[in-house]
């Protein structure tokens, strides 16, 4: 009768598959924390990058405003002198009116 062993722990028995050797783990290790990060290395520079250029954007935006303000700056301080010289001039009829009565 033949004996067959099916529990394959025998010198004859098939080996288990190895994805990596035991003297290449720690260089896949560092491999891979390598490669980890780079990863982290290069989100954190499109990250600020990003950043930068939103508030580049702002700036510039705030720039416009601001020469925008200066304009209605300048509208605004020419209506009021206006309106103190025509102040100016109705005090003075008021005050021929009162004179001639």
């Amino acid at each position: 009768m033949i004996r067959v062993n099916l529990l394959a722990s025998g010198p004859g028995a098939a080996q288990p598959k190895v994805l990596v050797k035991a003297e290449q783990k720690p260089a896949m290790m560092g491999l891979a924390m390598l490669l980890v990060t780079g990863l982290g290395v290069g989100g954190w520079w499109y990250y600020v990058s990003a950043q930068a250029a939103s508030t580049e954007t702002a700036i510039v935006t705030a720039e416009s405003r601001i020469e925008q303000l200066k304009d209605a700056m300048k509208l605004l301080e020419k209506a009021r002198s206006q309106k103190t010289e025509l102040e100016g001039r109705l005090l003075l009829i008021d005050n021929l009116r009162l004179a001639l009565r």
